[in-house]
């Protein structure tokens, strides 16, 4: 019976050991692992190494070491080659390059008179394609209602019915085309009425890399 209880003991000792060592700081906090080396002597295993927890002191006959978990960082290896490089797409259509706009415009009036075209604003280009928008506006200059049109040299018209004789206000003209030019030109803009007036013709051209109708 005496025997029995001894034997409960010994391993209710053993399970708590056990506990223990399950609960170690190993490695520490900071990441050391920490071990006693055993240096030998009488009845002694020379040479084991047992693994303790962080704080603990090794006995008389082992020597304190210790070991980092973790290893330090090696060096950096060599740059791989360089791979090689993909094939070079086409390059992409030309965009929108040049503006031009006639530099001045006449505000003092220019007459029109027998319904003749007379030239109002002129713009010059050279060779290509643009787009290109002319304005103008225009009085009658009596009391009669009468029709007058605009017309770029590009083809585009306006014609516009003007009222009786206005001092004060004009009616304004918007025209806009497409063209191109395979050498360098003038574009021109001219308005006809039978008796009347033409002020701040303008005109302006945006180069573009094609010009496609519709």
């Amino acid at each position: 019976m005496l025997k029995t209880r001894i034997a409960g003991v010994v391993a209710a000792v053993a399970l708590i050991g056990v506990g223990t060592v399950a609960y170690a700081a190993i490695p520490g906090a900071d990441g050391v692992v920490h071990g006693c080396y055993n240096k030998g002597g009488l009845l002694q295993d020379k040479g084991a190494v047992r693994v303790v927890d962080e704080g603990e002191q090794c006995r008389s006959t082992e020597t304190a070491m210790t070991w980092n978990q973790k290893g330090a960082t090696g060096a950096t290896g060599q740059t791989g080659a360089t791979g090689p490089k993909g094939d070079t797409g086409p390059a992409g259509p030309a965009g929108f390059s040049d503006g031009y706009m006639q530099a001045t415009a006449d505000h003092n009036g220019i007459a029109l008179v027998g319904y003749q075209p007379v030239k109002v604003a002129e713009l010059s280009l050279p060779a290509g394609s643009y787009m290109v928008f002319g304005k103008v506006g225009l009085l009658n200059s009596d009391w009669n209602n009468k029709t007058a049109e605009c017309k770029l040299s590009t083809g585009d018209i306006v014609v516009v019915v003007m009222g009786a004789l206005s001092t004060t206000d004009t009616q304004p003209v918007s025209l806009q085309d497409m063209v191109t030019l395979q050498s360098p030109g003038t574009i021109t803009l001219n308005c006809a009425t039978t008796d009347g007036y033409a002020f701040h013709g303008k005109l302006s051209a945006i180069k573009v890399s094609e010009a496609h109708t519709q």
